[in-house]
């Protein structure tokens, strides 16, 4: 006995709400689902993931721990075809009062390098928390890069996060905050006739997506980066 069913291929784009490399736009880089930093790799401070506090998206969130002062925080890649198809970095960002004693407080910036772009860094980029008087607060810190895209894709991109704290009477010695749904984001663009994209949220790539996208065989659309190379057209 058989079931006929309509041919059909599968093609894997690292996208969100879009269609391969016709848009990319609005990709989620990370939530720190898994439980670790993934992909941020530290340059000094403590990272935890699997965290319940200022969770934006998901699950969990990541605890950063550093220094009061300002230093990097740590490093991540993005996918060169999302860079290039948004222009807006964002990562939400959770600071407690408790962790700030006395007249302390924090600020955060984002930088990036590229043999195309050359170096670039955003100082200071949310509206000062601090002092004596703070509350807790969740923000998020938002960077439009659109201006400095270069004309052709690079051929990778790194980003950097650090943060600027500080304590005026010396009784807080270290910071801490949570970071969680951290984001290329773009203006959308519509997917061609009959093509609907279908996400699956994913730790194993830079850009944390996978968007399988199913498309009737003969349509003249072209796979973009890996299709099977034949559907299976009926199931014993």
């Amino acid at each position: 006995m058989s079931r006929t069913l309509t041919p059909i291929v599968l093609t894997l784009v690292l996208a969100s709400t879009c269609c391969g490399d016709l848009c990319d736009c609005n990709v989620l880089i990370s939530s720190f689902e898994d439980g670790t930093p993934y992909p941020i790799s530290s340059s000094g401070p403590t990272l935890t993931g699997g965290q319940t506090i200022g969770v934006t998206e998901g699950l969990y969130s990541l605890r950063v721990t550093g220094p009061i002062g300002w230093g990097y925080i740590g490093t991540f890649p993005v996918y060169p075809g999302s860079f290039m198809a948004n222009t807006k970095f964002s990562i939400d960002i959770t600071t407690l009062a408790a962790d700030f004693p006395g007249d302390s407080g924090i600020n955060f910036g984002i930088a990036l390098w590229s043999s195309e772009t050359g170096w670039q860094q955003w100082n200071d980029c949310l509206p000062s928390w601090g002092g004596t008087g703070k509350t807790n607060r969740t923000i998020t810190m938002t960077v439009d890069y659109n201006s400095i895209k270069p004309a052709t894709t690079p051929s990778s991109i790194t980003f950097y996060i650090f943060a600027n704290s500080y304590s005026n009477d010396g009784l807080a010695t270290t910071y801490t905050a949570y970071f969680d749904n951290m984001m290329l984001t773009g203006e959308p663009k519509q997917c061609p006739p009959g093509m609907t994209p279908f996400v699956i949220p994913s730790q194993q790539n830079p850009d944390s997506l996978i968007a399988i996208k199913y498309q009737p065989i003969g349509t003249g659309d072209q796979d973009r980066i890996g299709a099977l190379p034949e559907a299976m057209s009926t199931i014993m």
